[in-house]
């Protein structure tokens, strides 16, 4: 899938240190109907620094539309996130404080057991109440077998060699952007179901978004310059739609190991 002007997306985001063990994770919902959310695309890298990641991670929402994305800003999150909003002014990211006479409001969300607790409480309703979400990355469905609550109180991968939850919990944060104290901040709530969660939303940019060219900023993390390719998926029938210039860029892709799926 694409990113397409006409649809709506939400992305959840979880950072690590890239030292080849937890990965950093973005992941990206279609909310545009909330009777069928879709797993659009996934970016997974164990080995980008957060520094990098977060030139990655404002090129992945530059493609995509800007949309709202709710990040972890635990250990090095905290620097990815204040650097989106900062320094490139990103003005797309949540700020969620469950404890609303908080002093000081910082964007994203700190990842501790009340947090982890609702956002998982979110989800299972999204796919096993009203089974509205459509999974399609194997990596985030393995993730979900082997995520669980220890006795303490708190959500995380049961222990064992390469077993992570980081699929999880950046789908965790995506879905919490259809919470209600966050969903009213982006969207209009034009209806809500029999819980009394988000049916019906309506964006409030009035179509005025900007979709960055999705075959323009590729790179090779084995190159000189570092960083790694955006999520995307290419076929055939792009290829015969796209003009010269992309069928350019298609073979450079090529000649850097890319294959066609």
């Amino acid at each position: 899938t694409l990113p397409d002007e006409s649809r709506t997306y939400a992305v959840g985001v979880d950072i690590s240190e890239g030292i080849g063990e937890a990965a950093s994770v973005v992941q990206i919902l279609d909310i545009t109907d909330l009777t069928e959310i879709e797993q659009v695309a996934i970016y997974h890298n164990d080995r980008i620094s957060p520094y990098n990641f977060t030139t990655k991670l404002l090129e992945i929402l530059n493609q995509w539309g800007n949309p709202p994305a709710l990040i972890e800003r635990n250990n090095c999150g905290a620097q990815v996130v204040d650097t989106l909003v900062n320094v490139y002014g990103y003005d797309n990211i949540v700020n969620y404080t469950p404890n609303r006479s908080q002093a000081i409001e910082r964007p994203g969300i700190i990842a501790h057991t009340n947090t982890k607790y609702k956002g998982v409480v979110n989800m299972k309703y999204w796919l096993s109440e009203v089974y509205a979400v459509k999974l399609r990355d194997n990596r985030t469905l393995e993730e979900l077998k082997t995520f669980v609550r220890y006795p303490n109180g708190t959500w995380k991968a049961v222990k064992g060699t390469n077993i992570h939850d980081d699929c999880v919990m950046s789908l965790i944060w995506a879905l919490m952007i259809l919470e209600t104290q966050i969903t009213e901040q982006f969207f209009e709530i034009e209806q809500v179901d029999k819980n009394n969660k988000p049916a019906l939303i309506r964006r409030l940019d009035y179509g005025l978004r900007q979709f960055s060219n999705t075959l323009s900023l590729y790179n090779d993390e084995s190159n000189e310059f570092g960083g790694s390719a955006l999520p995307l998926y290419i076929d055939s029938e792009t290829m015969e739609q796209n003009d010269d210039q992309t069928n350019y860029e298609l073979i450079e892709l090529e000649q850097q190991g890319w294959q066609q799926l």
